[in-house]
């Protein structure tokens, strides 16, 4: 501002300062930021304490929570006290379910698996430590051990500065599976079980209950081509095991001309090889539900697929494992024993035929085939499996069937074995893998 020779102020000209006037729009600086900046906050604290309900509320909790919102509203709209009254005890039952809940679990928990690889019936144990590492006294708390499907709970009792409690956990053994153990968790929450908050400890262990095996002699049936094999009374056109020298035949490989013998003769000679084999065994495991008629029959015909499996990768065979839905892994006699561990019967009407075509089609080279199949597989199935198969290949059907005499025959090239029990396996296939 300037002042004129009287002393009055000059006005206008760009030196003049802005008049604010009532209704003005005024943007004042950092207004904005601030309002972003609260409703940023706003939108995490929703966030956080909608995760912490839907962590902390339970089943019944909600039940709980919905009700005192419907009788609240209802009662309000209609007039009726009796639900506004019922509305408000749901919201106290549910308030006072709260502190309960609150802090964090100070408790910490070890799991010590005995063993991650059983057999049927063998003893199997997680040893369970809790222990209180504070320097005060502890309430008691829960702890949860999942097992499978299934959750063993117990609970921990009030534990002064450094001491611990400890549990063993007996775990199902009685049928062949795979069980995923933990993670540990401890449990805090409301008397009602309205509320909950759990804090895990660990990681997830898997227990594999191997099938029973049984000892077998060696695979020596069936021979399948193979470099470094064993030769065999087969001509071939190549292979490493020389045989003799024939006249060409139309359709030969010029490289198997032996030009010294072709000059000496004036006729054109090639040479003649013999096969070297080596030995490859398939299964087939019919995981079929209609081909077995008890579970008792499946879970024998699941050792006898594992017996012959082991027997040989021992021997040093190659070994493929079939069954209706998928191939099992056969790296190691541990690696398929694993697997074994969770195969089950399916509702499927693929039949032991079609996983004889699977195992054609699989392993078109395989030189022993061996089907396992239940008691109510009959004869014409079997044959129609064996004509499967793909020429040359040696073909064992075992069938379980419990309460019979263990049998013997042959249809054909088809060897079939009936077996009562496992036990019953090294006697009937005696000879019959040699």
């Amino acid at each position: 501002m300037t002042l004129t020779q009287n002393g009055e102020p000059r006005t206008g000209g760009t030196t003049a300062e802005p008049t604010v006037r009532p209704g003005d729009d005024v943007d004042t600086p950092g207004v904005r930021d601030r309002a972003l900046t609260w409703a940023r906050r706003a939108r995490e604290v929703s966030v956080t304490t909608w995760r912490l309900v839907d962590e902390t509320l339970t089943g019944r909790g909600a039940v709980v929570a919905v009700f005192a919102l419907v009788g609240i509203v209802g009662g309000l709209l209609l007039s009726w006290t009796e639900f506004v009254a019922l509305g408000l005890a749901a919201v106290l039952l549910v308030l006072l379910a709260v502190p309960f809940t609150l802090g964090r679990g100070a408790h910490e928990v070890s799991v010590d698996l005995s063993g991650d690889r059983v057999v049927v019936g063998d003893p199997a144990r997680a040893r369970i430590v809790v222990a209180n590492p504070t320097g005060r006294a502890l309430a008691g708390a829960t702890v949860e051990m999942p097992v499978g499907r299934n959750v063993a709970a117990f609970d921990v009792p009030r534990l002064t500065a450094g001491t611990s409690v400890e549990e063993i956990l007996v775990i199902p053994t009685q049928r062949r599976s795979v069980h995923v153990l933990g993670p540990a968790r401890t449990v805090r929450g409301d008397p009602v079980g309205l509320m909950r908050r759990t804090r895990e400890w660990g990681e997830r262990e898997t227990l594999y209950v191997h099938p029973r095996t049984a000892p077998l002699d060696r695979v020596t049936t069936g021979l399948l081509r193979d470099l470094d094999g064993v030769s065999s009374d087969q001509l071939a056109a190549d292979d490493v095991a020389f045989h003799a020298l024939r006249p060409y035949v139309r359709g030969d490989d010029r490289r198997a001309v032996h030009w010294r013998s072709t000059a000496r003769t004036g006729t054109l000679m090639v040479r003649q090889y013999e096969e070297s084999r080596r030995w490859h065994v398939g299964i087939g495991l019919s995981t079929a539900a209609g081909d077995y008629d008890t579970e008792a029959e499946f879970e024998t015909a699941v050792s006898v697929a594992g017996s012959l499996g082991i027997t040989a990768l021992t021997d040093s065979r190659s070994l493929t494992v079939l069954t209706q839905s998928r191939g099992l892994r056969t790296g190691s006699p541990r690696l398929l024993l694993d697997q074994l561990s969770g195969v089950e019967t399916e509702p499927t009407r693929r039949d032991v035929v079609a996983l004889s075509a699977d195992l054609a089609v699989e392993s078109p080279g395989v030189s022993l085939a061996v089907l396992v199949v239940g008691s109510t597989v009959d004869v014409a199935r079997l044959k129609s499996a064996h004509n499967r198969v793909p020429p040359g290949t040696s073909c064992i059907a075992v069938r379980v069937r419990p309460g019979e005499t263990p049998t013997r025959g042959r249809l054909g090239d088809l060897l079939v074995v009936s077996v009562e029990n496992l036990a019953d396996l090294p006697r009937a296939l005696r000879g019959a893998l040699g």
